[in-house]
Parts: structure tokens; C-alpha cells; sequence
């Protein structure tokens, strides 16, 4: 738990807008398989030190995401999160956050899973299916 792992050729992963919450301090960001490095950038990394070497963009940030309630899995960001309005356009082929909110809310997209919206999610909306999941060479455990 709490690694990020790449498959074989990881020079075609692009690894964008992510939230990287650890919660224990032994648990690694990162594992690399086979040749090349993903291109990374505007990220969040939180807890188990700093963020690691592989991702040198400069709007990478290590700090507190301020999500709303991790313990009881609500990932959606609060009015206080870095994280509103400074990640990536990624609009063009990630048009909705897992609350089926068009993004961007406003101008710049936000890093994470959520658009940050101080209304209420949509009924029904559920992140249970990610456990598990396999999107573009990532895996989410």
C-alpha cells in the first residue's frame, strides 16, 4: 500500500494533477519498473518526507492537501486546499472530475480527483470502483 508503481515502459506515463497522500511513514512513493521515467508534474505529495526525485516539475508541491475528511475516504478538497486552481490542463481529455463536475470550475484546473465546489456532490456519485483499477499504466491499490 502506498507506492505508485510503473510498468515496463514508463517514459509513456504522464503523470499529472495527483494527490500523493501517505499515511505511514514506511510506505515508498515510488517504484520503477523496466526502462524510462514517466513525465511528472503538478502534483501534490503529502507525508513519508518529500517529494520524490522522479518528479521535478515546478509546480510539484509537498504540504498538506487539506482534503476534507481522508479518514472516512472523502477526497474532495476544502476552501483551504493548495490545490485549487494550480494544477494542469488536462480539459482536453479529462473533462470531468469523479463528482461528474465539468472541470475547470474556474479558470485553472485543480490537482486531485475533485474540482474544488463549495456546493454538494452530485447524488449518487461514488470513487468505490478505482479500488483495484488500472488507468493508463498506474495501478490503485
Amino acid at each position: 500500500m502506498g507506492q505508485i508503481y510503473f510498468d515496463d515502459n514508463a517514459s509513456s506515463v504522464i503523470f499529472r494533477n495527483n494527490i500523493v497522500y501517505s499515511t505511514g511513514a514506511t510506505q515508498e512513493y515510488w517504484t520503477e519498473s523496466g526502462s524510462g521515467s514517466p513525465t511528472c508534474s503538478d502534483n501534490l505529495y503529502y507525508g513519508n518526507g518529500g517529494k520524490p526525485d522522479f518528479d521535478n516539475g515546478e509546480d510539484t508541491l509537498n504540504e498538506n492537501p487539506d482534503l476534507t475528511a481522508v479518514g472516512s475516504e472523502d477526497f474532495t478538497l476544502t476552501s483551504d486546499s493548495p490545490c485549487i486552481d494550480v494544477g494542469y490542463d488536462t480539459s482536453g481529455t479529462v473533462a470531468y472530475d469523479l463528482d461528474v463536475l465539468a472541470r475547470p470550475i474556474n479558470s485553472t484546473m485543480d490537482m486531485g480527483a475533485y474540482e474544488y465546489n463549495p456546493g454538494s456532490a452530485p447524488e449518487g456519485t461514488s470513487t468505490a470502483f478505482l479500488r483495484g483499477a488500472t488507468l493508463q499504466g498506474c495501478t490503485i491499490k
